[in-house]
């Protein structure tokens, strides 16, 4: 995705907080609805990441692998979520706006692969699935962390509520995405 198009879902993101706080109406959202680029109507995964500037902490990160909607709508929606309805965190308050950092990833659909071994950290997102436990870590995720392979599916079954994942390490399956990453300045 170019730049303009960047800051143009950036600031979409932005305004779809933003209206929480008054009677607001996103004028981006509006404008896309009406006439949206091609690149924004294609229908990929994405997630929206909010990150306290301050102290540089998650604030909140909400997104789906794969959508049914276009993807200008989908982090409209998305934005919404991860400020006022991520679980881990209380609701973002209105003085919180300046100190909050933005960042979008969009998705490409996930892969099955054959073998855990053959996931790159930092390239791949991850998908863990065991029966009926399942979670997802961002490929920045890792990289963040500066974790390795292991310790990054130890941590990610961990999430999945998976506490005996060495037994159960090749029992599980795991899907990879790659994922464009921006956010604002």
């Amino acid at each position: 995705m170019d730049v303009t198009t960047q800051n143009l879902l950036l600031q979409l993101a932005r305004q779809s907080i933003k209206e929480q706080f008054s009677s607001y109406q996103s004028e981006v959202y509006q404008s896309l609805k009406k006439s949206p680029p091609p690149e924004l109507t294609i229908q990929r995964g994405a997630f929206v990441t909010l990150t306290t500037r301050s102290t540089n902490t998650l604030r909140g990160c909400i997104g789906h692998i794969i959508s049914n909607e276009p993807l200008y709508a989908l982090v409209y929606r998305l934005a919404k979520e991860a400020a006022f309805y991520d679980p881990r965190f209380e609701a973002v308050r209105e003085r919180e706006l300046d100190d909050i950092h933005l960042e979008i990833s969009v998705l490409t659909p996930p892969q099955k692969v054959d073998h855990y071994t053959l996931i790159e950290v930092g390239r791949d997102g991850i998908i863990l699935t065991s029966g009926y436990k399942r979670a997802v870590f961002l490929p920045q995720v890792a990289s963040e962390q500066g974790w390795d392979l292991e310790t990054t599916l130890e941590h990610l079954a961990r999430k999945a509520g998976i506490y005996d994942f060495h037994k159960m390490k090749e029992e599980c399956t795991y899907e990879v995405f790659q994922a464009e990453i921006w956010g604002e300045k």
